[in-house]
């Protein structure tokens, strides 16, 4: 039976249409291939412990392992020892003849490269290949089972990996790309980009399955990606780079796996400096050797004996560290740049790089496509009986209208064709001031500011606030402190019923996250400006205000709602709640971490016999919700909560139970709620199927606990999400130009076992712009295509701050703020000393492993009036 959203999935409407181009290309299978699916497990013999390569657990070592598992399955075609093949470089073997018995093979490593021989120090290779127990052989052209009739059946995927895998064998053949992580393929050139990074260019690639015109097809998804790689360079000249601060040079190069270029095969990973030049007596060998001496004796090397050495984590003496000099040691390719270590300059750097023009990002990726799909490379998919039709991907593009925004004194504002109305956002008066700001501190770092310039300040804020309508008291209290003393203020401001501190310093980045902890901890709003924009600057003290009012139960302006979308209209309807939530996950544990809890004599964590299941890091993942569940229904209020980090999914109580706060407090004001859109980020389509069966009655046992089973409350349930490689581009009069603002898609390239399609509400100030996926999940409500597209519109136009559209609907883009929020809070927490009084309340255990709870109680908002209102604006 056809699921609902497939039947809403069908209704169409008038509208404007133009054409286009995509970088979603459609694929042919001859009917009835079939491949046989093997398991491969290659182990590196060794005088002490066997290794084995498959497994690839090493994040620092794994790429060069996939590299040699490449290499020795080659060897084996080279042999005739199997058929042509498809092979993921771990244990998934795919051959187009089957293998008449299992196969065993021992090859000597120096039958192999001169690289994979000194790694494996001249030892030898054992092979072992065996039929899959699942899927031995499979008509992988039968894509029946790929798609379902219902997000609550589980599609198979086996079709849809083989094919991912085959679209990249070629590339990778060619010696020049490496497999980086799934569906991620990186050119071997490097560019320099900044100390200790390189930039690789790459390929972002996916196959997903999909009906048109009555026939299913696999369709080959790509995009350009360019990203950050530990660089490759001899350490020496490295920590040169970093201009000899032993701080920075360790944080960065913490975790990273090196060869040592003085002995074959030797490789180590990276946990510090010494305190001294390896010069030093200090870092003496136990005869009385230095450093130097030794490598000179032993290796005939000569070494830079004035600069510090290499900690490596290696089997040691007690007491003692292994030291690698820095003239020795070569981070091993493939290492990508953990997001935390990106820093600033790195993140300017890659958003240049990935900003380029639409004309130059489409070609990039027909390039590539065309590499895999014609010449050699479609050769090498013929023998597999597939096609890639580079030519497949036109696409219709179809225009939204143009929004309608409100402000105050009844003033309509008409965004321009980018959706911006900045000039407007000036001069308007606010939509609603609630002016509830009644008592407010103005404190200043005494290092960045002076009475003077605060004073000035506060005179330009208040006349702009005035002129907007909203009418600020004059501050209760102005005072310039030092850093040290802000704890303080807030514990006095807590004390006294002050609802919001105006802090201004000098930079954000050293301040920020300790001034959340302690509005989270103290329940005080804040605002942060820095000097540097204390200034008589319209639009900036607009900005600023206008952030004051929505933190303060104010709206700043509201998009027109059409006579289509009366029935959702969130002026005329309180009994319609939008709920917006997503989860932002750590960075995982390093080795360290996860060696130094095995030592533990309690359960250790990271464990995949654990019963909750393996921890994945240590610190938290945070799931950030809001909720128009105020008296008010175009206010959005939220909170966030903490939860261990075993799991990509939200866990059902903790969801429950934070959901359960907006429907009590959607009753406590009078709310009959009847209809609840809820809105999703951050899942991929292997999700949709846990958030539909698990999250999704979570949510709804929320609301039956607050209005009664007989209530009989209405849902729907979207998944907004940029995680995906598809782009889209107008094409007009022979030229590629990005997509506008309204631009919508839904055929072609969609699903159609469920609701789905593409919209873009944001114009990108540079680069080519990702349209937003939706899909709609559940949908009790019965929203038509159009209206839900309308409506996604609408929530990416109420952001209340910026005078311009999100790319995601305002629940999802606040829910997604609001974890990053608990984040930063909780790394302001972490660093706190164990007797602090903040960490002595919130008691959440001297261990590792923290109650994440109780964490939750003291530093969320659930419950608390300020989860009413948009307290991180």
């Amino acid at each position: 039976m056809a699921s609902l959203s497939k039947q809403m999935a069908a209704m169409k409407v008038d509208r404007k249409k133009v054409s286009g181009k995509s970088t979603v290309f459609e694929m042919s299978l001859k009917p009835g291939n079939k491949v046989y699916r093997y398991d491969v497990e290659i182990t590196l013999k060794r005088r002490t412990l066997d290794k084995v390569l498959t497994k690839q657990s090493d994040p620092g070592l794994k790429i060069y392992q996939r590299g040699i598992c490449y290499e020795v399955i080659e060897y084996l075609h080279r042999q005739n020892k199997i058929s042509k093949y498809v092979y993921d470089g771990k244990r998934m073997l795919f051959l187009l003849s089957s293998l008449n018995k299992n196969v065993t093979e021992t090859i000597n490593s120096t039958l192999l490269s001169p690289d994979t021989s000194a790694y494996c120090r001249k030892q030898d290779l054992v092979v072992e290949i065996i039929p899959n127990a699942r899927v031995p052989v499979f008509n992988f052209t039968d894509l029946t089972t790929s798609i379902s009739d219902s997000v609550r059946e589980q599609a198979d995927h086996s079709a849809r990996q083989f094919l991912e895998v085959l679209t990249s064998q070629y590339l990778v053949n060619t010696g020049n790309y490496d497999i980086i992580s799934s569906g991620s393929l990186f050119n071997t050139e490097t560019y320099e980009m900044v100390p200790g990074m390189q930039l690789r260019v790459g390929l972002s690639k996916g196959v997903r399955v999909t009906e048109h015109n009555g026939k299913l097809r696999p369709l080959l998804v790509a995009d350009m990606r360019r990203t950050a790689f530990i660089a490759t360079k001899n350490m020496l000249q490295l920590y040169k780079e970093f201009r000899n601060n032993n701080n920075e040079f360790t944080k960065f190069f913490r975790g990273v796996r090196c060869f040592g270029t003085h002995r074959a095969g030797f490789n180590f990973t990276v946990i510090g400096l010494t305190h001294h030049v390896i010069s030093n007596p200090e870092c003496n060998l136990e005869k009385g050797l230095t450093i130097p001496q030794y490598y000179k004796q032993t290796y005939n090397v000569d070494l830079t004996p004035n600069v510090v050495g290499l900690i490596a984590e290696l089997p040691k003496i007690e007491g003692k560290h292994v030291v690698i000099p820095l003239d020795l040691a070569v981070p091993l390719s493939g290492q990508l740049v953990p997001a935390e270590k990106i820093n600033e300059q790195a993140i300017r750097k890659l958003v240049s790089e990935n900003s380029v023009n639409p004309d130059i990002r489409y070609q990039f990726v027909l390039k590539q496509v065309n590499e895999i799909a014609n010449g050699n490379g479609g050769k090498f998919l013929n023998d597999f009986g597939v096609t890639v039709n580079t030519s497949s991907n036109d696409i219709d593009i179809f225009q939204r209208q143009g929004l309608t925004l409100m402000a105050g004194a009844n003033r309509t504002i008409r965004p321009m064709p980018n959706g911006s109305f900045m000039n407007d956002a000036t001069g308007m008066k606010l939509y609603q001031t609630a002016n509830k700001l009644t008592k407010w501190w103005v404190i200043g770092d005494i290092r960045a500011t002076n009475d003077r310039q605060v004073k000035e300040y506060m005179g330009y804020l208040m006349k702009t606030a005035a002129a907007a309508g909203l009418n600020l008291p004059q501050p209760a209290l102005v005072q310039l402190i030092e850093f040290d003393q802000l704890e303080v203020v807030f514990q006095k401001a807590a004390a006294q019923g002050v609802l919001y501190i105006f802090y201004i310093d000098e930079s954000r980045t050293k301040s920020h996250s300790k001034l959340k902890l302690f509005e989270a901890y103290y329940k005080v709003l804040t605002q942060q400006v820095i000097t540097k924009n204390l200034e008589n600057k319209p639009q900036t003290l607009k900005n600023v205000v206008m952030k004051i009012n929505a933190k303060t139960f104010g709206v700043n302006y509201m998009p027109v709602f059409p006579a289509t979308l009366k029935a959702y209209d969130l002026n005329l309807n309180k009994d319609l709640m939008v709920i917006g939530y997503d989860v932002a996950h750590p960075a995982p544990a390093s080795p360290q971490e996860k060696k130094n809890a095995a030592k533990e004599k309690s359960l250790n964590p990271f464990d995949a016999e654990c019963e909750r299941g393996p921890l994945k890091s240590l610190t938290p993942s945070v799931v950030g919700l809001c909720a128009n569940a105020g008296p008010n229904p175009l206010i959005f209020g939220g909170d966030f909560f903490y939860q261990e980090s075993r799991r990509e999914n939200v866990e059902n109580d903790k969801l429950r139970k934070h959901v359960s706060f907006f429907a009590e407090r959607a009753k406590k004001v009078g709310r009959q709620i009847k209809r609840v859109l809820i809105v999703r980020d951050g899942i991929s389509e292997g999700q949709l199927e846990y958030a539909v069966k698990n999250e999704l009655p979570a949510i709804k046992k929320a609301f039956s606990d607050a209005f009664g089973p007989q209530s009989n409350i209405k849902f729907t349930f979207v998944v907004a999400t940029k995680m995906h490689n598809k782009r889209f581009y107008e094409f007009v009069n022979g030229q590629i130009q990005n997509t506008k603002v309204g631009d919508v898609i839904d055929s072609k390239v969609v699903r159609t076992d469920i609701t789905e399609f593409y919209l873009q509400s944001h114009h990108p100030l540079k680069g080519v712009p990702k349209m937003t996926q939706y899909c709609n999940i559940a949908n009790e409500l019965q929203l038509t295509n159009d209206q839900l597209q309308g409506l996604m519109q609408i929530l990416s136009s109420m952001h209340q701050v910026c005078a311009c559209p999100t790319s995601l609907p305002l629940p999802v883009y606040m829910a997604h703020e609001l974890a990053k929020r608990g984040n930063d809070i909780y790394k302001a927490y972490n660093l706190l000393p164990e007797d602090h009084e903040i960490k002595r309340k919130v008691a959440a255990g001297l261990g590792p492993l923290k109650d994440f709870t109780a964490v939750t109680n003291h530093l969320g908002y659930a419950g608390h009036p300020l989860s009413s209102t948009r307290f991180n604006a």
